[in-house]
């Protein structure tokens, strides 16, 4: 449902917690009000993803020495701590 999840966030790393709460709260919504999620909807990801490949073996060299799962967990914390649904 919410394809900037789905890949590379091209922004600056200081708006991911705000798109990432966008989302949690737009899905939360979404749900209350009892919308349904379409087939169609993978579909057309699929699609998207063979018209607009996604870098896969690009080595970013300015990166830390820091694991996806340890940035993953303290933005997770982060937004945990600051926006709490």
């Amino acid at each position: 449902r919410w394809r900037i999840l789905l890949k590379r966030i091209d922004i600056n790393h200081v708006f991911v917690p705000n798109i990432t709460s966008s989302c949690c709260i737009l899905q939360n919504f979404l749900e209350s009000k009892k919308e349904q999620f379409l087939q169609q909807w993978l579909n057309d990801i699929v699609e998207a993803e063979f018209i607009y490949p996604q870098p896969i073996n690009i080595i970013n060299r300015q990166r830390d020495d820091i694991s996806g799962s340890t940035i993953r967990q303290h933005l997770t914390d982060y937004l945990c701590n600051n926006y709490p649904l």
